[in-house]
């Protein structure tokens, strides 16, 4: 229960209320939902419906963003990585010289020090992500600079840069496809197939579905799944090609992070050390947690077997934007405006709005775009069951029991 009431405080610091928006016919502008008549919900089922009926393809899409979206921009890709360097630093000072001491004083000082963790745990996830554009290529237009960058924001993180890369690649070529998405979403089962689990042999997706918001448990171990089992999810031929930078990406990782904790350790002390890294960095886990949940998945959100599934079902109908507070979204590289970067992975952060606007010109009626709230979240507390329709090759989500 304690956990549950952690998760929900640091949400509701997390999000803010900001205008709402809904997306109309084509012949219609976007308008204030305030002053809008009454509409059926959208869902990805009905946009799925709508990009079939038109024929609509991924190249199609990619045509409507300007050319200049996809060019990254040197002195803003290094001055984000200087920025959230900076910013880094000033949180472990900050962290290091904050007051923890008991008495009354914790009244005031724990509530600080939760916020303190919350801000530094999103500043980490801001220097994930540069090392996340490094790793699609779009930090630089030189390959070896895009490596040497995403080495050095993934390793201290506890992720091999190159394992990391090879996983992510296939989320991005199979998105919500069952079987081949190497996501959270792997563990989701019908009913039926759930009635034919053993703790024994499915300890992991048992107890997803049995402790209350499940999925974060999974979306936790499934990276460290992605790095143990990456050989299976890659295949032997891709495997033995780039065995050795997988081995020292791997390598590289485990003397980054150890070094991080030891030197902490050295100096500050265990509780120093978890004051100023440990825990912020289990904020930053859970906060990204929330990231790759909205960017696919919600209470409405399909999963498609090989029948059902395109690329332009998965990246386009099955990828949303949530949007947050402008400062949280500077924060964490506008990840959440998750849309454009499935479209196409060579748009850096700092153009995936513009792309986003451009793709929402073009075809407003197939974007999945709202603030984040506490609502869109709800469904998380308890793991869904999928529902499989034969007719279209789609799974929904319904509620488990």
């Amino acid at each position: 229960m304690g956990g549950n009431v952690t998760f929900l405080a640091l949400f509701s610091i997390y999000v803010t209320p900001i205008p709402q928006y809904t997306i109309t016919s084509t012949k219609q502008k976007r308008i204030l939902m305030t002053d809008a008549v009454a509409e059926p919900p959208r869902t990805t089922r009905t946009i799925v419906k709508e990009i079939s009926a038109e024929d609509l393809s991924l190249p199609g899409v990619r045509r409507a963003i300007p050319e200049d979206c996809f060019k990254p921009v040197a002195w803003k890709s290094w001055g984000t990585l200087i920025r959230v360097l900076l910013f880094g630093a000033l949180g472990v000072f900050t962290l290091h010289h904050f007051p923890v001491e008991a008495g009354w004083s914790l009244l005031w000082q724990i509530p600080v020090l939760l916020a303190l963790w919350f801000v530094h745990g999103t500043i980490l996830v801001g220097f994930f992500l540069v090392g996340h554009d490094a790793q699609h290529n779009s930090f630089s237009k030189t390959n070896w600079v895009n490596r040497l960058v995403g080495y050095f924001c993934l390793a201290p993180l506890f992720n091999g840069a190159h394992t990391w890369k090879l996983t992510h690649n296939i989320h991005h070529a199979y998105t919500q496809l069952r079987g081949q998405d190497v996501d959270w979403n792997v563990n989701l089962v019908t009913e039926e197939e759930f009635k034919k689990l053993t703790w024994r042999k499915n300890f992991a997706i048992k107890l997803g579905y049995a402790m209350p918001f499940g999925i974060f448990f999974w979306i936790g171990r499934n990276t460290v799944r992605r790095g143990l089992a990456v050989r299976g999810q890659v295949g032997e031929k891709k495997y033995q090609q780039e065995k050795w930078e997988l081995l020292f990406s791997n390598f590289l990782m485990l003397v980054c992070t150890g070094l991080i904790y030891f030197l902490f350790w050295n100096y500050l002390g265990f509780w120093g050390m978890m004051k100023v890294h440990g825990i912020p960095i289990a904020f930053s886990a859970l906060i990204g947690g929330v990231l790759v949940t909205i960017g696919h998945a919600s209470e409405h959100s399909i999963i498609y077997d090989k029948k059902g599934w395109s690329p332009i079902r998965g990246q386009l109908a099955s990828t949303y934007n949530y949007r947050m507070p402008r400062w949280i979204e500077w924060l964490v590289l506008n990840v959440n405006i998750h849309l454009p970067h499935h479209i196409s992975t060579k748009i850096p952060w700092y153009k995936l709005k513009a792309a986003s606007r451009a793709i929402r010109e073009a075809f407003p009626e197939h974007v999945m775009e709202k603030p984040l709230k506490w609502e869109d979240m709800t469904w998380t507390k308890k793991a869904p069951y999928l529902r499989y329709d034969q007719n279209t090759g789609m799974y929904d989500q319904v509620p488990s029991v």
